[in-house]
């Protein structure tokens, strides 16, 4: 059966109590929709804690619009996103974080959005900055600058907003990206410039409290060789 909506969301080594608090928020947001169809479907990228399967299946028996899919180890966002979406049927995707930090409001907005455009690009107001780490505040608005300059055309410069969405369309092209870490949000706005696609984006604020982690350095350093991947594409 093809249902209307899904929800898509990785997870890696996740803080405790995360499987409560995401049934709790999706069943809230499920709530503020107007469609009965919607899904929610948890990905593992190769967890090394926090995902006990047993206790899982247990928690999910009483929710059979939630689905887990998972492999053994880890690979990055961007590989478990194309993980998932490529084996989902619905109309419309949505994907965002495993604590689905943005408020209902700015997934509500993502969901209208998708009603007359094939991709909704969630991008962050100054609230959103003010909660993040010193390191990814400077990283992410770092990036943003470089952005402007060598990719002038993009939808937005805020490419790394972790709430988008899309219909079959943009599915097609969110699955031709290959970075699996960091910068595959990036890889799949650029492949969205060069597409005659409708696409459009929508301002988005977080919920009250929710904190973020450092980035680890290592990924920094393997980031800035996909950024030049990127590159290499527009040439």
């Amino acid at each position: 059966m093809m249902f209307r909506l899904a929800i898509v969301v990785p997870v890696f080594n996740p803080r405790d109590q995360w499987l409560s608090t995401l049934l709790d928020r999706f069943t809230d947001f499920k709530k503020s929709l107007e469609i009965e169809q919607v899904q929610l479907y948890i990905v593992n990228d190769g967890s090394q804690k926090g995902t006990d399967l047993n206790q899982i299946q247990q928690v999910l028996k009483g929710h059979p619009d939630v689905h887990w899919m998972s492999y053994p180890k880890n690979a990055g966002k961007g590989f478990a996103l194309r993980y998932a979406i490529s084996q989902i049927q619905s109309e419309f995707i949505i994907y965002t974080d495993v604590d689905m930090p943005f408020e209902n409001e700015s997934m509500l907005s993502i969901w209208k959005a998708l009603q007359n455009q094939d991709v909704a690009v969630g991008v962050k107001n100054e609230d959103y900055y003010n909660s993040l780490p010193r390191q990814r505040r400077f990283i992410s608005k770092t990036l943003q600058r470089l952005i402007k300059i060598i990719y002038p055309r993009l939808l937005s410069s805020d490419t790394q907003c972790g709430l988008k969405g899309m219909n079959q369309a943009g599915k097609a092209v969110f699955l031709n990206t290959s970075i699996n870490r960091y910068l595959f949000d990036l890889e799949f706005i650029y492949l969205l410039s060069r597409t005659k696609l409708k696409q459009t984006t929508v301002p988005v604020k977080l919920r009250p409290g929710i904190e973020f982690s450092h980035m680890n350095t290592r990924v920094l350093f393997n980031e800035l060789f996909n950024f030049f991947n990127v590159l290499l594409k527009k040439s």
